[in-house]
């Protein structure tokens, strides 16, 4: 009976070990390899600063759509001479503490395609100039996901 309960330890032992290494695996190990992260304290800190902002940012999200015009006039403003250009149309800065992103659609470069969905109706879809084709599977897939061309007329 002692060997019984030897084994069920051991088992148990294997079965903690196995759970430590899949729970905290990449805490301690660099990827799938056997080298030692080397300051794992700092990068388990790291991981747990970086899910709590995240949720706190998603909390606290607040995005607005401008017109024409007032793109225009924040763009002739003193705040926007700091907005720094990341792409073709695309501009950021901070001002006033509020990280703030613009996204001007006339300014990047982009393709026109044609798409006839499986009920007749035709769209146009526009796509950057730097992206790949879109097949017609693909659009139709993403048609189908996000519900898209319902209301069309032919």
């Amino acid at each position: 009976m002692s060997n019984f309960f030897s084994y069920i330890k051991i088992g148990i032992a294997l079965t903690v070990s196995y759970v430590v290494v899949i729970l905290f695996g990449n805490i301690f190990f660099i990827g799938n390899s056997p080298a030692l992260r080397p300051r794992p304290d700092q990068y388990l800190a790291l991981k747990i600063n970086t899910k709590v902002g995240s949720l706190i940012a998603s909390f606290q999200k607040n995005t607005s759509t401008i017109t024409g015009e007032q793109y225009r006039q924040f763009m002739s403003s003193t705040a926007a001479k700091g907005m720094r250009q990341i792409a073709p149309g695309t501009y950021a800065a901070t001002i006033n503490g509020s990280n703030v992103q613009i996204v001007n659609m006339g300014e990047i470069p982009m393709r026109e395609y044609t798409y006839t969905s499986g009920n007749g109706t035709v769209q146009k879809i526009r796509v950057g100039v730097n992206q790949p084709t879109p097949s017609q599977a693909d659009i139709a897939a993403v048609a189908q996901k996000f519900n898209l061309f319902e209301s069309s007329q032919k």
